[in-house]
């Protein structure tokens, strides 16, 4: 798979007014109206261009969307179960199959739209899911395709499956979109089995009797009656050969997910941390946003002329637990995504930034936010490569953050961009004054942002 298989976003988007005509249209359409086919085919197109759009698309639309998905999930799970309880001579052929792939694209589509809006996937759609491909196995038609689709049941279940077992909570959009691009590649490379070497040694398996995707089960876990082994070599190698050959030339976005999911499909278990939970909700104040919080640690007073972004009122959100590295808050959906810089605290007090890992929102409204430290005490400042050639670039807000004994002793900067490389040269503007700087070391660094060490040169006059 090359960078350029990336599905491109639509060229327009559709409208709330748009997909709720979709609603109403199949509201009035029962699973056996000849009118579904056409009208089914046409809400599908609107679900996977809101899919495709990536950020253009307001959260509300996608939520529009998602429930456009699983109305058709249910006529044409009607209709698939139908189609798989015919028998004779004549059935299993393409117009059989038509309906199954159908209602699988759609529970494909749902749980896309849930990865997208940090949601779960509706209760019962997994169980559905699981026993409609069970029926499918029994038929012999995984390998089938429908007249209309060149999708199969087995590609689309294998579609499923990869993203089912992929923890999407904790990847910004820009990693989601690729990793929609990377299950599509990689879904015909899936392998099912059920009876193998997994039920010995252990594997991924799909418990076709519960409301659950595929997880990883060790050798010492019995492993259920009702299963159904998937067997991701093939995606892995494919996964290894892609850091393999280019790793370096990879965008960030495709090399930390690729990274990423060589450790998820390939079975690792997560690190976990030692969580420790209030049995009193305290509140905790919280801005979020990278100026914003740059601005509320005094950085528009370092910079003449400076626009300072006090954005919206600052949050108020619950403790739910914490751990060494960082806490879990619990608030109302702020529109925060993966990947967004916090500033924790009252302006006037001590202020920590944090940075957003993982986000899942619930049914009523509200949303947990799995947020880690970056560093101890924050501040402000302005930072500009020096070259040696004497030209010089614009100023760029940055935040100082000091170290802490889980990242090391030294201090490091947060900034927007890529303008990390290893001993280069920058020039440091702080309350303090003004100071050259050099890069060291690369902590970590997201879709928008670089956390990295460095040294001071030397005090600038």
């Amino acid at each position: 798979m090359t960078a350029t298989s990336l599905a491109r976003p639509p060229a327009s988007l559709p409208s709330l007014a748009e997909l709720e005509r979709h609603q109403q249209a199949l509201r009035r359409l029962a699973a056996d109206d000849a009118r579904l086919a056409a009208e089914g085919m046409a809400a599908l197109a609107a679900c996977e261009a809101c899919v495709a759009g990536g950020r253009r698309v307001a959260d509300a639309v996608r939520g529009q969307a998602q429930g456009l998905a699983e109305q058709l999930f249910g006529l044409w799970h009607v209709q698939a179960l139908a189609a798989l309880g015919r028998r004779g001579w004549l059935s299993g052929g393409r117009d059989d199959v038509e309906p199954v792939v159908l209602a699988l694209r759609a529970a494909d589509l749902v749980q896309r739209l849930a990865a997208c809006r940090y949601v779960v996937v509706p209760p019962g759609l997994w169980r559905n899911v699981h026993a409609l491909f069970a029926q499918v196995l029994e038929r012999g038609w995984q390998g089938k395709r429908g007249r209309a689709d060149a999708l199969t049941p087995a590609l689309c279940y294998a579609r499923l499956s990869l993203l089912g077992l992929t923890a999407c909570g904790s990847l910004e959009p820009a990693k989601l979109a690729t990793l929609f691009a990377w299950v599509d590649a990689q879904a015909a490379a899936v392998a099912f089995a059920t009876e193998g070497e997994y039920r010995r040694s252990g594997g991924f398996v799909a418990n076709l009797a519960s409301d659950a995707p595929p997880r990883f089960y060790d050798a010492a876990e019995p492993v259920p009656a009702n299963a159904l082994g998937l067997d991701l070599t093939g995606a892995l190698a494919a996964v290894a050969a892609r850091l393999n050959d280019n790793a370096d030339a990879l965008p960030v976005a495709e090399l930390q997910l690729l990274l990423r999911l060589r450790s998820e499909w390939g079975g690792q278990a997560r690190r976990r941390h030692l969580r420790y939970r209030r049995l009193q909700r305290h509140t905790l104040t919280v801005h979020p946003g990278f100026t914003v919080g740059w601005c509320l640690l005094g950085g528009d007073e370092l910079a003449a002329g400076f626009e300072a972004d006090t954005g919206a009122d600052p949050l108020r959100w619950q403790i739910v637990d914490l751990s060494l590295s960082g806490l879990q808050l619990e608030g109302g959906d702020a529109g925060v995504e993966a990947g967004s810089v916090l500033l924790l605290g009252s302006q006037g007090g001590r202020l920590r930034c944090a940075l957003v890992r993982r986000v899942r929102r619930q049914a009523d409204g509200s949303a947990l936010y799995g947020v880690e430290y970056l560093g101890k005490r924050a501040g402000a400042g302005l930072i500009r490569v020096v070259h040696s050639l004497g030209s010089q670039e614009a100023w760029q807000p940055v935040m100082i953050l000091q170290g802490d004994g889980l990242r090391g002793s030294g201090n490091m900067l947060l900034v927007e961009g890529r303008p990390f490389q290893a001993m280069r040269t920058f020039s440091l503007t702080d309350s303090a004054g003004r100071k050259t700087i050099q890069a060291t070391r690369l902590r970590s660094q997201t879709t928008r942002y670089q956390l990295f060490d460095y040294k001071i040169v030397a005090i600038e006059s």
